[in-house]
């Protein structure tokens, strides 16, 4: 199945909160990518593996979950702390943003006022933002900067 992008795969709750993110964004004319939204519990155990496990373990899970896979170790890091995610419950979205080259500026230090900007407009609207989660980088950031999640 791979990643499932869309806020109408969110719980109904969710949705509404989401939609007004994106409004929020779209307000501040922040450019922005949804990146993943509910996630299979295939693609959760994929994620949780990788950086716990063999490369060919986790391109195992990877292939089950319809993700692509891995051509490198490097590629084998941990992003997530959690086997079982509020993604998996259609309460969190990933939002990147989007510089005017079209590409995602993955490397939040290089860019804290774009993720902080988006961060602000979440938090704005009761929203856990991953970039206040500890460890925080050195731009004071936290650790899943694109994560937004309604508590429940």
């Amino acid at each position: 199945m791979g990643l499932i992008k869309t806020l109408d795969a969110l719980h109904p709750k969710a949705r509404t909160v989401m939609e007004a993110l994106i409004e929020g964004f779209k307000q501040r004319g922040i450019r922005f990518a949804i990146v993943e939204t509910l996630r299979t519990a295939a693609v959760q155990a994929a994620y949780y593996a990788q950086g716990r496990q063999s490369l060919d373990q986790v391109n195992t899970l990877r292939k089950q979950a319809g993700l692509y896979l891995f051509t490198k170790s490097g590629e084998n890091y941990k992003i997530t702390n959690v086997t079982h995610s509020s993604h998996e419950d259609g309460f969190a979205a990933d939002i990147v943003p989007v510089l005017p080259s079209g590409s995602i500026p993955w490397n939040v230090v290089e860019y804290p006022g774009m993720w902080r900007a988006m961060g602000d407009v979440g938090l704005s609207l009761g929203l856990d933002w991953g970039g206040t989660w500890a460890p925080l980088n050195r731009a004071g950031i936290g650790w899943d900067a694109p994560h937004y999640q309604l508590m429940r």
